[in-house]
């Protein structure tokens, strides 16, 4: 999950898997693949660098995971 900014000014949790498009107008607004909407603060390009590093960690921790011990 990733952190984002409502517009006043709460943070709130948001599954990234469920964001189906991101747009600006101008606000940053967040579509959810069940419809809903949120605007949030951060710009498009923020959102996306916090999708791609949380998908980077999951990735890196999968990694981490299945790595055999040296013997």
């Amino acid at each position: 999950m990733i952190t984002v900014t409502r517009l006043d000014r709460t943070e709130v949790l948001v599954n990234e898997d469920l964001i189906v498009m991101a747009s600006t107008t101008p606000d940053t607004t967040l579509i959810f693949t069940n419809g809903e909407h949120l605007m949030v603060r951060e710009s498009l390009d923020e959102v996306r660098a916090r999708v791609l590093q949380f998908k980077q960690a999951v990735v890196t921790g999968l990694l981490h995971v299945h790595e055999q011990p040296s013997e």
